[in-house]
């Protein structure tokens, strides 16, 4: 059988914040979702990712919580992979960029339909 992205990605509670979100706001949202990230902006346009090691490098830069912005933490470039995509192509992209999670849409226009991680199974 040839898995395809679409029939593992997740896309229930997948973790969103805004720009505008206070750092405890992020702190929550990244608990709640359970997936060490959250991403900036919605479904319809995704501005960017914050990873746990995103935060805490900003951390590491700069300890006092409440100086912290969205915007300084982020990542603007995440990894994207069409949800029609192979399993395999997606964990072969996933260890090329050393990361362990890919957002499930276009990078084109930003959508996202949900979240492959390679450790979610």
């Amino acid at each position: 059988m040839i898995v395809k992205v679409k029939d593992l990605m997740r896309t229930d509670n997948i973790p969103f914040v805004s720009e505008k979100a206070s750092f405890t706001d992020l702190l929550l949202r990244m608990s709640e979702g359970r997936l060490g990230m959250v991403i900036v902006g919605d479904s319809g346009h995704v501005k960017g990712i914050i990873t746990d090691g995103d935060l805490r490098r900003a951390l590491v830069r700069n300890p006092d919580t409440s100086a912290l912005r969205i915007c300084d933490m982020m990542t603007t470039s995440p990894v994207f992979i069409g949800e029609n995509e192979f399993i395999h192509q997606a964990e072969q992209l996933m260890i090329e960029k050393k990361i362990t999670t890919v957002l499930v849409g276009s990078a084109v226009d930003r959508s996202v339909s949900g979240i492959y991680q390679i450790y979610n199974q």
